[in-house]
């Protein structure tokens, strides 16, 4: 088998029903049968409504256990050279495995591929773009850290053997940014990877999610995902890009804060009380994303010195 696509289903089985029907159309068009699709399903109370006729695709189901279980089950159930994961209420595009096949054919060393993508949802079409190139998975993981390129886990196509060799799997103790932790400890034992220009991955941005509520005591374990990706990625990078990184993951956080805010006075002085993550000696470089960490030191440093008086304003909802 050489490529799995593994696809962790929880109460979405209506919008899975439009990837199977992608993933046969595939098969009709390929003349061998060493693509499969594979779907766990992590206890949803939620029956499958349509009918599963080729044998490529296969339905596992399990207790729930949330997306990282469910992910890792797949990657124990898929027999794919390469794997690939997708969220269920999201795409790819036809021709990803020709594409792969191409690639992978020209380009032999190589043991994964990283492909552009777009954020869609109804009212705008944002593309995340890389420029086309190879580099060892070290690279790609400073340019990853320093924002140099854009990696989605539903972006990449990524060797099996390499992450059984170093038993990269997902941190199921993390509720946040487990997937941004499989990504890092991934491409710090990729040995060359291939950065690709085409869009293959469509994220689809729906309204009405977890991301429009308030934010509660469970939305703080970011914090615990951010130590996290410091400390591993600290392991196979400088020091510098990972607390560039996190400090970028941070400041998300406090836009999360501001955008959804909260009633919780503990979920609000957690946050500010890990300001630390955006003071960390980094490397300064001429990217918005560097104008955006100075900016917040400095604005930051301003409202701590009143108690964050002006935050407390923005985010904080009196119940």
């Amino acid at each position: 088998m050489k490529y799995s696509v593994i696809v962790p289903v929880y109460n979405t089985f209506d919008y899975v029903k439009s990837i199977v029907d992608w993933f046969e159309a595939e098969c009709r068009q390929r003349q061998s049968d060493d693509i499969e699709l594979v779907l766990i399903d992590d206890g949803s109370s939620q029956a499958i409504d349509f009918e599963i006729i080729s044998n490529q695709v296969k339905l596992y189901r399990k207790e729930n256990g949330g997306v990282s279980t469910a992910r890792n089950y797949g990657i124990e159930k898929a027999r794919g050279d390469f794997l690939l994961f997708l969220d269920s209420d999201d795409s790819y595009n036809n021709g990803i495995f020709s594409y792969l096949d191409e690639v992978f054919d020209k380009n032999q060393t190589l043991d994964s591929v990283l492909f552009s993508f777009k954020k869609m949802s109804d009212s705008y079409v944002d593309k995340v773009s890389n420029q086309q190139e190879i580099m060892s998975g070290n690279q790609a993981l400073t340019k990853f850290l320093s924002k140099d390129i854009r990696v989605h886990i539903c972006s990449m196509a990524i060797s099996r053997r390499i992450i059984d060799l170093n038993n990269v799997r997902f941190d199921e103790s993390l509720h946040f940014s487990e997937d941004v932790l499989f990504i890092i400890e991934y491409l710090a034992h990729s040995q060359q990877t291939y950065i690709s220009n085409r869009f293959f991955y469509n994220h689809v941005m729906r309204a009405g999610s977890a991301i429009n509520s308030l934010m509660v005591e469970k939305d703080i374990t970011h914090i615990d995902a951010f130590h996290c990706i410091e400390a591993r990625a600290k392991q196979s990078a400088k020091a510098e890009d990972v607390n560039f990184f996190v400090a970028t993951c941070y400041i998300n956080l406090l836009k999360f804060l501001i955008r959804n805010k909260t009633e919780d006075t503990h979920v609000f002085d957690a946050i500010v009380n890990n300001s630390h993550f955006l003071y960390g000696k980094i490397t300064y470089r001429l990217t918005k994303y560097a104008l955006v960490v100075f900016l917040l030191r400095i604005l930051f440093k301003l409202d701590s010195a009143t108690k964050f008086t002006l935050l407390r304003r923005v985010s904080m909802v009196n119940k």
